[in-house]
């Protein structure tokens, strides 16, 4: 007959715990700096050199600002109106002269390819946006809890300084609810003070 062990019903916390025994400060160090901007993002190679916007194969089809601004939301609803145009004209096309179509179609794919820059452009902004709103979310949330708490402890205090006010005048101070002597105890107390004076 096999020996019966014990088992535990939760599993063993992970090898990685004896590192930080002794406190945050004794667990591994932190990683190297990057070196020349190159770092691992999710297991593959990633250059901070690189552009993080790709370039635009294409011809742009949208206008830059004098200072290199564009104005992305603009352009998008151009765009969009000038790849609506674009389509019938190729279905037309298709219709009348199908194949003579090539030409269209490189104008649509450009026009395409111009909107998918100008929403990669936005990314960054939606980025930066995106994290703006989250944080304004938290502080939010914490002014609410600081609030909630704020105004918990007010009423606390409140009750508290009922509560004394009504125990001073009810006489519940601790010299007034110390328990009084009684009569027959007083009177021998005093006999025997008068026989020590004797």
């Amino acid at each position: 007959m096999a020996e019966l062990g014990a088992v535990s019903q939760f599993p063993a916390p992970p090898h990685f715990y004896t590192l930080y025994r002794d406190g945050p400060s004794a667990g591994p160090p932190p990683p190297p700096a990057p070196a020349d901007g190159d770092l691992t993002v999710l297991g593959a190679p990633f250059s901070l050199k690189e552009p993080l916007l790709p370039p635009l194969e294409v011809g742009a089809l949208f206008t830059t600002g004098p200072d290199g601004t564009i104005d992305a939301k603009a352009e998008l609803l151009r765009l969009n109106r000038a790849l609506l145009v674009l389509f019938l004209e190729l279905l037309s096309v298709l219709v009348d002269q199908p194949t003579a179509y090539a030409e269209t179609l490189t104008r649509v794919i450009c026009a395409l390819q111009n909107m998918q820059h100008l929403v990669n452009v936005t990314r960054i902004q939606q980025a930066r946006a995106t994290l703006e709103f989250t944080l304004q979310q938290q502080i939010a949330r914490k002014r609410a809890a600081l609030d909630a708490l704020r105004q918990t402890v007010a009423g606390v205090r409140e009750r508290l300084g009922a509560a004394a006010a009504a125990l001073a005048a009810a006489g519940g101070d601790a010299a007034e609810s110390a328990p009084k002597a009684t009569a027959a105890a007083a009177a021998a107390a005093g006999g025997a003070v008068a026989m020590d004076t004797s």
